[in-house]
């Protein structure tokens, strides 16, 4: 899979914010910046490939996650627990109605295929203390926006989402 850098994708658009909501929503996959290209605006690309029960990147990370893994169930869960801001594994164990001790496998796994990272709590030295975020950009655009949305967006369609994206 080609990823653009963002100076490369900052060149393909006029404007800088186009640049930097194409590069946050897609993180860089060169296959999903193009399709940006053969829209009027980026805010018509976004409307239609996210906002849009037909669009191509509306499941897309729900796809990508089915590729790698069997049951994406605990894992979307986890997800969701993230783009909500829940940082820390009880959190995220609480959220995800997981056992606390059992969610490091699962956060592990998800550190693996790149879509989450560790993060350390600047204000302590614990290993307890571990935070976590959501780093693909798709993923991190896709539960925070798109799925906890799905049922609107399925329902009314993009021409009813009132978004700041444009």
């Amino acid at each position: 899979m080609h990823l653009f850098t963002f100076a490369e994708i900052n060149q393909l658009f006029d404007k800088f914010e186009d640049a930097i909501e194409v590069y946050a929503q897609t993180g860089g996959i060169a296959q999903y910046v193009m399709f940006y290209l053969n829209y009027d605006s980026v805010h018509d690309a976004t409307a239609d490939l996210f906002f849009n029960k037909d669009g191509r990147l509306f499941q897309e990370a729900g796809n990508m996650l089915m590729q790698e893994l069997r049951d994406v169930t605990t894992y979307v869960s986890i997800l969701r627990a993230l783009s909500a801001g829940d940082k820390d594994s009880g959190q995220i164990a609480h959220k995800a109605d997981l056992d606390p001790r059992g969610i490091f496998s699962y956060l592990n796994r998800l550190i693996d295929l790149g879509c989450v990272a560790e993060v350390s709590n600047p204000l302590s030295a614990k290993k307890r203390d571990r935070r976590y975020r959501i780093t693909d950009a798709l993923m991190r655009f896709s539960y925070t926006f798109i799925e906890p949305n799905a049922s609107i967006i399925t329902a009314l369609g993009p021409d009813s989402m009132p978004y700041a994206l444009g």
